[in-house]
C-alpha cells in the first residue's frame, strides 16, 4: 500500500506554473510562492523577491528558490483539509547553495541559508504568525537533507510552510525542495455518520 501525502505535487517535480501569469514565479502546480517585501529602509540587497523556478538534479526536477547577490525570507504553502484532534507528520527534503564563486553549488566563501518547514494547525495564511510551529534551521549545503515536524491540528485546515532565509547577499543563494509529504500518524477517522445498512 503506498504511503499516505494529503498534499498536492508532494514530489515538488511535476506541472510548473507562471503564478499568476509572471515568469518569473514558477512554482510547481498546488502549491504558491510567499515572500516578505523589502522596507523602504533596508538596503537594495536585503528581502529581495526571490525567484521561483524549476531545476534538475540527476534527471529529476525541484522547486528552486534563489536571491543572488541578495537574500530573502519567503518559500512556498500549501493548505491541507484536516481532522481537528488528530495528528499529522510533515517531511521535506531541502538543498542549498550559498556561495561568492561562479561555479554552480560552490562553497566558496557560503553563508546561512535557515531552511526550515513549519505547520499552522489552525490553518492560517501569515507566514509570520506565532502559531506556527517551525523546524529548527537547518544549513543543507551541496546535499540533500530530510526535514520532519509533528503538530496537532486545531482546525479542518493545516497550512504547510517551506522557507528560506539566507542571511548574507552571495553570489548564489539558492534553495531547493522536493519529496514533501504531509501524513496523520493516527488511522483516518470518518466525520460523517451514515445510518442505514452496514451501520
Amino acid at each position: 500500500m503506498a504511503a499516505i501525502n494529503l498534499l498536492q505535487n508532494g514530489s515538488l517535480d511535476e506541472h510548473f506554473v507562471a503564478y499568476r501569469g509572471n515568469d518569473a514565479v514558477q512554482v510547481v502546480a498546488g502549491w504558491a510562492p510567499w515572500w516578505t517585501p523589502q522596507r523602504e529602509d533596508q538596503p537594495s540587497w536585503q528581502n529581495q523577491k526571490p525567484d521561483y523556478q524549476p531545476v534538475t538534479f540527476d534527471g529529476q526536477r525541484a522547486q528552486g528558490i534563489a536571491s543572488p547577490w541578495g537574500t530573502h525570507l519567503g518559500g512556498l504553502y500549501q493548505q491541507v483539509p484536516a481532522a481537528p484532534g488528530d495528528r499529522y507528520r510533515l517531511q521535506a527534503e531541502a538543498h542549498g547553495w550559498s556561495s561568492e564563486g561562479e561555479t554552480p553549488g560552490s562553497q566558496q566563501d557560503p553563508g546561512d541559508l535557515n531552511v526550515q518547514v513549519g505547520l499552522d494547525p489552525t490553518g492560517g495564511l501569515d507566514p509570520g504568525s506565532p502559531l506556527i510551529t517551525w523546524h529548527q534551521p537547518v544549513q543543507p549545503l551541496r546535499r540533500w537533507e530530510r526535514l520532519a515536524l509533528e503538530v496537532t491540528a486545531e482546525t479542518p485546515i493545516l497550512t504547510v510552510y517551506l522557507k528560506s532565509a539566507p542571511n548574507l547577499p552571495k553570489r548564489q543563494n539558492a534553495v531547493f525542495w522536493r519529496q514533501a509529504q504531509l501524513a496523520p500518524l493516527s488511522a483516518l477517522r470518518r466525520h460523517v455518520t451514515i445510518v442505514g445498512p452496514g451501520d
